[in-house]
């Protein structure tokens, strides 16, 4: 929960006192992959994801009668097998946080970044991705 409000205050604080807009969006992202890529066992369906993730690399080729989930995370899971689960996450993390940097950087006006930053925070793709983060990209 500290962690959690630690990152609500530091994402205001940016969208508030940073003047410079382009520096701004890349401090809240910065700070919001730091959050989602090392709170990857926050929801319920963390133990599900890293079993699914073991269980790609026991699979030489995808077999959907077996392996319950979209052949694209298959393709991902099997592709991170070197590096583990853990960097995994953080770096579906990071790619989610630069698309979002482009979004943000043609449509958002400097005035309205809080608003951006404390919507990012509270909607439910906050808690969608503090636990199924990975099906973004799939």
């Amino acid at each position: 929960m500290i962690f959690t409000i630690l990152y609500l205050i530091s994402i205001l604080v940016i969208s508030l006192f940073v003047k410079n807009k382009k520096i701004a969006i890349k401090g809240i992202l910065l700070i919001s992959t730091l959050y989602w890529g090392l709170r990857y066992n926050y929801q319920s369906d963390y133990k599900d994801y890293q079993a699914g993730f073991y269980l790609a690399d026991k699979m030489a080729e995808y077999d959907v009668s077996y392996y319950h989930a979209e052949y694209g995370w298959w393709l991902l899971c099997r592709l991170f097998q070197p590096v583990g689960y853990y960097v995994f996450v953080f770096v579906c993390s990071a790619l989610l946080c630069c698309s979002l940097k482009k979004w943000y950087l043609k449509f958002i006006r400097k005035e309205y970044l809080w608003l951006v930053a404390l919507g990012l925070f509270s909607s439910p793709y906050f808690t969608v991705l503090s636990s199924a983060q990975r099906q973004w990209l799939v």
